[in-house]
């Protein structure tokens, strides 16, 4: 007996598969399967395998599938007979619980007439969509008939098959047609949609909404097959389209959901499948559907595609995403397909962004792009040139890894991109390395705008600057500079935690998979003192983006630049080591100011979820040196900042914090406020405006709170070298 579990990324959805084999001989044995899953049929199914000589006779005794509310069982034992002359399957008949029925039988020998029937009647829809672990079930039925003669090498194929009232959820269409044959190496086919409802919810007649046919080179002999794809025999396919609502038909894409608008179209497919030739036109008109991969609601879908020949061109694909209509993309191009082996064709393309949403997903990145991109080249060799700007976003940085090139064909890309999300719909996957050999050149220049942040668990900062991707190696590399403009940074201790002000930094890139991206960030901690004062911690951050590393100073009057011990000790005690010996500090005390200046950053983190109109929001504390009894103990000297970005140059920073001086007439609680306007120039130069108590407000508790004031009126200009 053998049991699979927990399998992951099963076709059919199946979760656990159980074999058991009884009555095991020299010749034979009855094998029994069991296999069931969540939101996945359950099957059962007990064959008894036996050798006879040369021959393999299987007798299947009973099969059964379960799924949803309807089933399908065995009707009666069939067998398979598998010989070095042949292969013959004697007559599987399986009934559904609706009363419909699904036949099978054929003798396939490895020479002479070939023979083989498929006979479906009313089959429930419902188990085939639930057997291919579809999210939603189809509704309807479906009768079908294949029938297979010839030989092996040259079969012949016909089939009918018809859908009757086929829907998924709310939406339903008549019914589909398709009938098709196959003889001398061509498939033949055509195909009839009749709508029912308008995606408006209008009941009308049906009609027919699309119809389709084709001639198509294909080898489905059925013997071992030559590399040869028919490349330059004939096709033909006409595809003819007529009001067509897009929300009738019964689509199930993992991540792509509510489809509508309405198309329209007529397209002649002819030439060869080297050098194919189309003609006609393809519209879509009011579309609209939501990509849950990227978090988005597409809107205000509009597409006109035109063929004339070899040329196929786009005259219009634009949409809406967004929190205004013009929020868009607007996309033009032409493509010249090839004609033979040595034409490789030609692709022109352009597209506009205006604060177009790419990603609102929480747990990666929330985007707007604006910019152009275009796109030129032969068809396997293209050059892609853009200029970009990020106005507004967040990237979550603990949704990623730190990498130094973004290798389009690596495990992890594909994981970022979703390409490896449970029951992607196969057609639906990237072809990632294909792209990347097909980018020839590129310089897409990205700069990031003035509300770009970086957000992560130990980081909070607002980013500028600009990348280039350049293509080394296969893979699109970024070349360039960030920098870090303002935020904060959580230095965690262990035990506690401490929260930096970013005064600069940058990463910078250097176009190349084989250099690493370095980063150089300086950030700053004011100590919060119990005597009112303040002493500023530096911090370092350089080295690379994989292995970074942390210089830790502080440059106050206790001795210029001291060892890491005095630094990490201002950090935890709000003193050097020297001043915490002595009966002046007993073991509460010190457990005290270990311990309370750490729950400003437990609160940051709740208040920054409670307050998300806030870019940054910082809380210090700072325990008192003395112990009074009094249960404000724990309030002595409580800052709290918070920023906000508005518009593209203006920052905004409250500060207001309540102080608790040491001297009995300073016994009360006394709060204090102040605010600080930064608005940005330019890319290096910005002025600020300020009104608050100045670097240590605590240290002048007593007065009234307008002489505590100070006003400045600052300029800033950062240079980069």
């Amino acid at each position: 007996r053998a049991t699979a579990h927990d399998i992951a990324g099963a076709a059919l959805g199946l979760t656990t598969v159980t074999l058991t084999a009884d009555s095991v001989r020299t010749d034979g044995a009855r094998l029994a399967l069991r296999a069931e899953g969540r939101d996945a049929p359950t099957i059962r199914s007990d064959v008894r395998v036996r050798l006879a000589g040369d021959s393999t006779i299987a007798d299947v005794l009973a099969l059964q599938v379960d799924a949803r509310d309807t089933r399908l069982a065995l009707a009666r034992p069939a067998r398979i007979v598998r010989t070095p002359a042949a292969t013959t399957l004697d007559s599987l008949r399986i009934d559904a619980a609706n009363g419909g029925r699904l036949a099978i039988s054929g003798a396939i020998p490895a020479r002479g007439a070939i023979r083989g029937a498929l006979t479906a009647t009313r089959l429930p829809l419902v188990e085939l969509s639930t057997f291919l672990a579809q999210p939603e079930p189809l509704r309807g039925t479906v009768d079908a008939r294949v029938t297979l003669a010839g030989t092996r090498d040259a079969p012949l194929i016909e089939w009918y098959v018809r859908g009757d009232t086929v829907g998924r959820g709310d939406l339903s269409i008549s019914g589909v047609e398709a009938e098709g044959s196959y003889a001398d190496r061509e498939l033949i086919g055509s195909v009839i949609v009749d709508a029912r409802r308008s995606s408006t919810g209008e009941q009308r007649l049906p009609t027919t909404a699309l119809r389709g046919s084709w001639s198509v080179p294909v080898d489905l002999t059925l013997r071992e097959r030559t590399t040869s794809r028919l490349l330059d025999a004939p096709v033909a396919a006409r595809l003819d389209i007529d009001s067509l609502a897009l929300g009738d038909l019964p689509l199930a894409l993992e991540t792509v959901r509510d489809v509508r608008g309405v198309a329209d179209g007529h397209v002649l497919v002819k030439g060869t499948a080297r050098a194919p030739r189309l003609e006609g036109a393809l519209t879509i008109a009011n579309g609209r559907f939501s990509a849950e991969a990227a978090g988005l609601d597409i809107r205000n879908l509009a597409l006109v595609v035109r063929g004339a020949g070899r040329e196929v061109t786009l005259e219009r694909l634009r949409w809406t995403s967004g929190a205004s209509a013009a929020d868009s993309l607007s996309l033009t191009g032409r493509v010249r397909l090839a004609d033979g082996a040595r034409d490789r064709g030609q692709v022109e393309a352009r597209g506009v962004l205006r604060n177009l949403a790419v990603l609102r997903r929480g747990d990666l990145a929330d985007l707007d792009l604006s910019g152009e991109v275009e796109a030129r080249g032969s068809l396997d060799s293209v050059v892609v040139t853009a200029g970009l700007t990020v106005p507004r976003g967040t990237i979550y940085r603990d949704a990623v890894e730190s990498r130094a090139a973004i290798d389009l064909a690596s495990s992890e890309a594909l994981e970022l991109l979703g390409a490896d999300a449970p029951a992607v719909a196969p057609t639906a996957a990237l072809d990632l390395v294909g792209v990347a050999r097909r980018i020839r050149r590129s310089s897409i220049r990205i700069r990031a705008g003035e509300d770009l942040w970086v957000r992560a668990p130990t980081v909070a900062a607002k980013v500028g600057g600009e990348v280039t991707l350049v293509v080394d190696r296969g893979s699109l590399v970024p070349t360039g500079e960030l920098t870090a403009q303002r935020g904060l940074y959580r230095l965690d201790l262990g035990v506690v935690k401490r929260t930096f002000d970013v005064d600069s930094g940058r990463v910078r890139f250097f176009g190349a998979q084989a250099i690493a991206p370095t980063v150089d960030v300086y950030a700053s901690h004011d100590v919060r003192q119990a005597s009112g004062g303040e002493v500023t911690v530096r911090a370092h951050i350089a080295g690379t983006l994989e292995r970074p590393t942390l210089t830790l100073s502080t440059d106050d009057a206790i001795g210029g630049r001291v060892p890491d011990t005095e630094v990490i000790s201002l950090l935890l005690f709000g003193a050097p080591t020297f001043a915490l010996d002595g009966t002046s500090r007993s073991t509460v005390q010190s457990v005290t100011n270990v311990l309370l200046p750490s729950v400003g950053g437990f609160v940051e983190g709740a208040l920054g979820r409670l307050l998300p109109v806030f870019n940054t929001v910082q809380l210090t504390t700072a325990g008192g040196a003395e112990q009074s009894g009094s249960r404000f103990d724990l309030l002595n000297n409580v800052a709290l900042s918070a920023g906000k970005q508005i518009g593209d140059r203006t920052f905004v920073r409250l500060n207001s914090g309540i102080c608790r001086g040491t001297a009995d007439a300073a016994r009360d609680l006394t709060p204090w406020l102040g605010l600080a306007v930064e608005y940005r120039l330019s890319a290096a130069l910005s002025v600020q405006a300020s009104a608050d108590p100045g670097t240590a407000p605590c240290s002048r508790v007593g007065t009234d709170a307008l002489s505590r004031l100070q006003f400045g009126l600052d300029l800033f200009r950062n240079w980069i070298f």
